[in-house]
């Protein structure tokens, strides 16, 4: 192991800071590994509880429905702005670090705007829905993944397919 000190500015003052640099050991990967890595994987989505926004005996944020980056000066800071497939209000969220949900057709769109800082990616297919959900558990993604539902018992099927939560119609219609 090599050690060296170098000077880093800090507050207008200089700071000793010691670096180290450790050689890479190359390993072999046993079986042993693989097993810590799913249980390490199990371990990380232990505890987690479904969302489900909409429900009447549940308190939900307030969704905002938003077609330009000017409608969004209306919005509250405690609602969550809604929009379908649109990047340039996803990086204009994404740089002000506004929460935003949108709403996606497509696989490559759940990665990009994940990328973007969704909080919630909403999907309307159940298909789509189960093939994202997966994506997202094996990339640890930060957005969550939300199924459009009608009514209660969509919200057992959901919990079936493992996705992380679901969102009644009816409050995007609302927003």
């Amino acid at each position: 192991m090599l050690s060296q000190k170098v000077r880093a500015p800090l507050f207008s003052r200089h700071c000793e800071i010691r670096l180290s640099r450790i050689e890479a050991i190359p390993q072999t990967i046993t079986k042993n590994h693989i097993k810590f890595d799913r249980i390490a994987k199990k371990i990380s989505t232990k505890g987690a509880i479904m969302i489900i926004i909409g429900h009447k005996a549940l308190k939900s944020p307030k969704f905002r429905a938003i077609q330009s980056i000017e409608s969004i000066s209306k919005t509250f800071a405690n609602e969550i702005v809604f929009f379908s497939d649109d990047l340039a209000l996803a990086n204009h969220c994404n740089a002000y670090e506004i929460a935003y949900s949108v709403e996606i057709k497509r696989i490559v769109d759940l990665l990009i705007y994940a990328n973007l800082g969704a909080k919630y990616i909403v999907i309307r297919s159940k298909n789509l829905a189960k093939k994202c959900q997966k994506i997202a558990n094996e990339y640890f993604l930060d957005a969550k993944i939300l199924l459009v539902i009608k009514n209660d018992k969509g919200i057992e099927s959901a919990a079936n397919m493992g996705i992380d939560g679901v969102i009644y119609e009816r409050v995007l219609k609302e927003a």
